[in-house]
């Protein structure tokens, strides 16, 4: 049992290098090449990545937390408020992917998915992974939308913006609450 754990300890160990070393990287490559390779949210790509290589949510939880607050110890951006709201964001994306996952398995594997009362049919499980990474990227970026320092306006139609704050419209941190609320009462262990 001792021999497992500790492969299992290398395992998340070596994922989580390989997960600081690739965000550690992305951005040397975009100065050097002038490609920007930021658009591809590397830190979302290493957390998730992360996530399904070692399985663990408190793993994924870490490293939603630790990279933005590496990225600005190494390099000063993003700048320490943004940090903050870009390790929420990923934290509230593996919590819902977690949740998701745990959600779409037991469905499909009581019956009411794709194929016969019990059994998982071979293509069924990565769509379903696929899905509950989409919806919780779509939320936890609703989430940064919100909460982000850079967007305390929105945009107008001629590019101009206008003075409503967001939190006006509907209250930031009631949508926050009700959000982590949501989390919380998820039915199913999100022990990925």
């Amino acid at each position: 049992m001792a021999v497992v754990a500790s492969k299992r300890a290398i395992g998340i160990g070596l994922t989580d290098a390989v997960a600081l070393l690739f965000v550690l990287v992305v951005p040397a490559l975009s100065h050097m090449t002038a490609v920007p390779f930021y658009l591809l949210d590397p830190m979302r790509l290493a957390v998730l990545g992360a996530l399904l290589a070692s399985r663990s949510r408190v793993n994924g939880l870490v490293l939603a937390v630790a990279l933005p607050l590496l990225s600005f110890g190494i390099s000063g951006h993003p700048v320490f408020p943004k940090c903050l709201v870009i390790a929420a964001e990923l934290s509230i994306n593996v919590l819902l992917f977690s949740c998701l996952v745990k959600a779409f398995t037991a469905r499909l594997s009581s019956g009411s998915g794709d194929g016969a009362a019990g059994h998982l049919t071979e293509g069924a499980v990565p769509v379903r992974i696929g899905l509950a990474a989409f919806i919780s990227i779509l939320l936890s970026k609703a989430f940064y939308w919100v909460e982000s320092p850079g967007s305390w306006r929105r945009p107008h139609a001629d590019g101009t913006g206008f003075n409503r704050p967001l939190g006006a419209v509907g209250g930031r941190g009631r949508d926050f609450r009700m959000l982590c609320s949501l989390v919380a009462k998820c039915p199913f262990p999100v022990n990925l």
